[in-house]
């Protein structure tokens, strides 16, 4: 049994600092950075409807430092824009919102709070050794998805089941794959400021599926994550998996169509959206609960590892939500079949964001990384799968 937390003598400082300034990233789009906006705000109002101030207080908090921070420092911003005039009265109005939980959290004397959930289900499980994932079908990794073997059998063309494009040229990885799988990811860690993510093995097993043409071809496939808050106890469940149009190769994959993507994510939602521009639909989303909760791909002739590139791409995600994950499916890799991994921070996450290499190269590697704490696998995570290609 854990041993028994602490109160924490100044609560408000606590929190405080759950929501550390984020030095602003020019290479990274203004867009991109109100969308964390907009998640913050619609995380904010989970955790308003559950009555959790401390979680409340701390999105508030994270909001406000983002906006005045983060977004206004940015070489794009027009601080006299309408759009950031929208936020500045979305700030204005959190920090209201803030002013008065600090008198109502000054009151309390609690233990240090947990950001994730300690009423996990029965039957969940913490992902510690993501090489010995149960009823992982790895065997079926490179065999179609049952619809489009079916469709094959009868000599017919199976709807939505297109095979990715591999046209594009880049330069090989193979070295930098070896000394990843040389050096690793740092080990596992469960941060207290993380909140749980919960998925289940049939998600990844779907998302095989799916890619098992490409794997059959050694060309790498994508999916993206997203899934809703449980704001009543603090965790996140990835319940949906968008398959976009990309087009990848034997070490590289690249989503194409990203406003699809996020079009999907509100239809997902039940929320019927006329305006395919991916600022609209963002709006959509912002209240709404399913968030983009990171991506899968695999390595079908590599081992598992995240390149420079993946690195990357990672630090997108977890730019606009901390917990977001990367996972990596390499049916081929004999020492690890899947890791499930996200940036440190704040060095590995800061060292990105001031990256300006694209493409593969040296200074992002495995330092950068680490294996995911935060992350359980739950067989009662029902999901959906919206292919788009």
């Amino acid at each position: 049994m854990p041993a028994p937390r602490k109160p924490v003598a100044d609560l408000v400082g606590y929190l405080n600092s759950q929501a550390p300034t984020l030095p602003v990233n020019q290479s990274i789009s203004l867009a991109h950075y109100y969308r964390s906006a907009d998640l913050l705000q619609a995380q904010a109002t989970a955790y308003r409807a559950a009555n959790n101030e401390e979680q409340l207080y701390v999105m508030l908090v994270r909001l406000i430092s983002l906006v005045v921070e983060t977004i206004s420092k940015h070489r794009l911003c027009v601080k006299t824009s309408a759009q950031h005039e929208k936020y500045l009265k979305q700030v204005v109005a959190a920090a209201a919102e803030a002013e008065k939980l600090k008198i109502i959290l000054r009151t309390k004397h609690i233990p240090q709070p947990r950001a994730y959930t300690s009423r996990r289900p029965a039957n969940t499980v913490q992902i510690t050794d993501t090489n010995a994932l149960p009823d992982i079908d790895w065997a079926g990794a490179a065999a179609p998805p049952p619809a489009a073997a079916a469709a094959a059998a009868a000599g017919i063309a199976s709807a939505g089941y297109v095979p990715l494009d591999s046209d594009l040229e880049w330069p090989p990885s193979v070295a930098e794959a070896a000394a990843a799988a040389a050096a690793g990811p740092k080990s596992l860690s469960k941060r207290l400021d993380l909140r749980d993510v919960h998925i289940s093995v049939a998600l990844m097993n779907d998302f095989l599926h799916y890619a098992a043409n490409n794997t059959r071809r050694g060309i790498e496939s994508c999916g993206i994550l997203a899934g809703r808050l449980s704001a009543s106890d603090s965790r996140f469940t990835i319940t949906t998996l968008i398959v976009p149009k990309q087009t990848g190769t034997s070490d590289t994959v690249e989503m194409l169509g990203e406003e699809e993507v996020w079009e999907a994510e509100v239809r997902a939602r039940r929320v019927e959206v006329e305006m395919l521009g991916e600022e609209e639909v963002w709006e959509a989303e912002s209240s709404r609960e399913l968030v983009p909760l990171g991506w899968i791909h695999t390595h079908p002739t590599q081992t598992c590892f995240l390149s420079s590139v993946d690195i990357h791409t990672q630090c997108g995600y977890q730019t606009m939500l901390e917990e977001s994950v990367a996972i990596v499916m390499a049916p081929t890799d004999s020492r690890k079949k899947c890791g499930i991994f996200r940036l440190t921070t704040p060095a590995g996450l800061e060292h990105v964001q001031r990256c300006s290499y694209r493409g593969f190269h040296a200074s992002c590697n495995s330092e950068m990384y680490e294996l995911c704490g935060h992350v359980y696998l739950n067989p009662n995570a029902k999901h959906e799968v919206i292919d788009l290609r």
